[in-house]
């Protein structure tokens, strides 16, 4: 958006609504007073200091032909085995010849490049996601200063994520995109435009209302990707800013909420879940033991129970932890905590037989 004022005036257009009209008395309260001030200020942020995102472009080339990175891997991995076969034999082995004769010859290649994070073209999930986790952990450490700011980066993404990289024009028989960054850059002043004259003109409840229902009926460690989309028209985009204004703000209120009300609930499936997967490795464990201590005949069926019980406590114990992972890393600061964050702040997705890896360095 080209306008700091237009990220601020629609948060606190939708700050105001959920307090005065929907009654968000926890979240108004942590917005109450200076905090408001804060996150209003701190909205256009990265805007000046940008996120920034490496992105690894990984293809391989097979016989002058452009092949996906797990075939050229297969490959590669193929003739290697075979050439050591080949080196192992006493004779010359034809059949090994022939195997090899059949296997392309690849070279792996990549192109890395470090960008700014997109804002537009749909929400950044990656970015969006990690600065609302953040923010609600350093809120439940009592570090409010650092929480907010942390909010106004997530609600900053929100905002800038329905506005497309590309002018939708319907014609008489069907629809044309031009993208160009004429366009965009045309795009978002005429949403200026219409944010100053049009925003009075429609029920601005409705989308925050429903950007309110969606996070509240969900679960609080899931989000709705079909909502983070682009739009086509400006007003439906305008809409769609409003309502992930919303969305951004109350998902946070659930995911603090939830932690306070589950804090005891939490900790105790953490030791439960420690102790299933003690009890299944002692389990085992004996299994190793237990010929030594028991009479063969019945060796063999404690064995085998107990081989099933130990593996299924381990199982259990491992659904437990993928369950209340992003739950319990709220409440602890370890090594799981780091890797849980590595996690959302990489993606990995292909573009046609070419593996892009992203990883995004967040500016706080």
């Amino acid at each position: 958006m080209p306008y700091c004022d237009d990220h601020r005036y629609i948060t606190e257009l939708v700050i105001e609504k959920l307090c005065r009209e929907l009654g968000f008395t926890d979240l108004c309260q942590l917005l109450g007073g200076d905090n408001q001030k804060i996150l209003v200020q701190h909205v256009c942020d990265p805007d000046d200091i940008g996120d920034r995102v490496i992105e690894l472009e990984e293809h391989c080339i097979c016989d002058d032909k452009e092949v996906d990175v797990k075939t050229c891997s297969y490959y590669i991995r193929r003739r290697a085995e075979l050439e050591k076969a080949l080196e192992r034999a006493d004779y010359y082995d034809e059949r090994i010849l022939q195997e090899l004769d059949k296997i392309p010859i690849c070279e792996k290649m990549s192109n890395k490049e470090e960008y700014f994070a997109r804002h537009h073209g749909g929400v950044n999930i990656n970015l969006w996601w990690y600065y609302i986790y953040t923010a609600a952990k350093e809120c439940l450490r009592d570090r409010f200063g650092e929480c907010i700011v942390r909010l106004a980066r997530a609600i900053h993404y929100a905002q800038d994520g329905p506005l497309a990289r590309y002018l939708v024009i319907e014609g008489a028989l069907d629809k044309y995109e031009i993208r160009r960054d004429e366009m965009h850059d045309i795009d978002e002043i005429a949403l200026s435009r219409i944010i100053r004259r049009d925003l009075g003109t429609f029920d601005v409840m409705e989308p925050i209302r429903r950007g309110a229902n969606i996070a509240i009926k969900e679960r609080p460690f899931r989000y709705n990707r079909s909502i983070m989309k682009t739009e086509e028209t400006l007003i439906d985009t305008l809409k769609r800013m409003i309502e992930l204004t919303s969305y951004t703000l109350v998902k946070f209120n659930e995911l603090t909420r939830y932690e306070r009300r589950n804090r005891e609930r939490i900790i105790r499936l953490d030791i439960l879940r420690k102790l299933l997967m003690g009890f299944g490795f002692v389990d085992l464990v004996y299994t190793v033991f237990a010929p030594a201590l028991t009479h063969h005949l019945v060796v063999s069926t404690w064995m085998a129970w107990l081989i099933v019980i130990g593996l299924a406590f381990i199982v259990a114990s491992q659904l437990m932890y993928e369950y209340i992972e992003p739950a319990l890393f709220l409440l602890k600061d370890d090594g799981g905590y780091r890797r849980y964050i590595r996690r959302i702040l990489r993606s990995r997705n292909r573009r046609g037989v070419r593996l892009v890896t992203r990883e995004y360095k967040p500016a706080i």
